[in-house]
């Protein structure tokens, strides 16, 4: 082989280490493991994070908690990365609790609102979009859990 080749095949290795040790530092902190974020990230966008949503007064611990009548609504920050002009991937699944209702609204004033409901039949809910702006996330407790009278939903992986 020559020498050209080998520097080649060395630069590329190179930037694929370099692309591992970024995804690794990317990755949330409090998700337990590395997801290989940036690779299957760069087209898809990253996952929100729980740093990423502003007000936590119903919001602990990678969970969400709302009661019948006492929606839980919070706001997921804007972007301020580099980056900027990528999403996020908001995906959510039922933990406790019947039926819950949500609703992401955009921040910006031409994206359209996205609602689903999640409930025992369809626990997970597909990967919501978050624009860089950010939005604001309202959770509606529709059935509560017997037990607790509460509901609960959880930032899920993809």
């Amino acid at each position: 082989m020559s020498v050209k080749v080998i520097l080649a095949l060395a630069a590329l290795a190179l930037l694929f280490v370099a692309l591992v040790v970024w995804g690794a530092a990317r990755d949330d902190e409090d998700s337990g493991g590395w997801t290989f974020g940036t690779l299957a990230g760069c087209a898809a966008g990253r996952a929100v994070l729980g740093s990423d949503v502003v007000d936590q007064r119903c919001f602990s611990n990678r969970v969400f908690t709302a009661r019948p009548g006492r929606p839980c609504v919070v706001r997921i920050r804007p972007l301020e990365e580099r980056f900027a002009w990528r999403h996020r991937q908001l995906v959510l699944a039922l933990a406790r609790g019947g039926k819950v209702q949500v609703q992401l609204a955009p921040a910006e004033a031409n994206a359209p609102a996205v609602s689903l409901p999640l409930s025992t039949r369809m626990p997970k809910g597909p990967a919501l979009p978050v624009l860089p702006d950010g939005g604001t996330l309202t959770l509606t407790c529709a059935q509560p859990d017997i037990a607790s009278g509460l509901c609960q939903v959880r930032l899920a992986r993809r």
